[in-house]
């Protein structure tokens, strides 16, 4: 598992990011889900499953931690694909599985 530097406030800023860009949550056992593509571009998700290019908002470039979770997901899934954000990290599903999120990243907070 990789590990990854975060502020506090940069942190929830992407949660208040998702719940802007999406009508209800998407599930409480998550505080933001996200998808990126292999343009590094990355938009909150609210649905299962494709999200129709004309569906995204890409708020990638606005957020920093962002940005850093995006580059890593794609060093190792050059196709992108949705994670999955709670306090203590990101999350990812594995190849082939629907069910099942593994912990990916270990967010590491430091003071603001």
């Amino acid at each position: 598992m990789r590990r990854l530097k975060a502020k506090v406030r940069a942190y929830k800023k992407l949660v208040k990011c998702y719940r802007r860009h999406t009508s209800k949550p998407r599930s409480p056992e998550w505080d933001a889900v996200f998808s990126c593509n292999w343009y590094e571009e990355a938009w909150p998700c609210q649905d299962y499953g494709y999200s129709q290019p004309d569906d995204r908002v890409n708020v990638q470039m606005r957020y920093k931690l962002l940005r850093k979770i995006v580059r890593i997901v794609l060093s190792d899934r050059p196709e992108g694909g949705r994670f999955f954000l709670k306090t203590g990290g990101v999350y990812v599903k594995p190849e082939g599985e629907e069910t099942r999120q593994i912990a990916y990243i270990e967010l590491i907070y430091k003071d603001d």
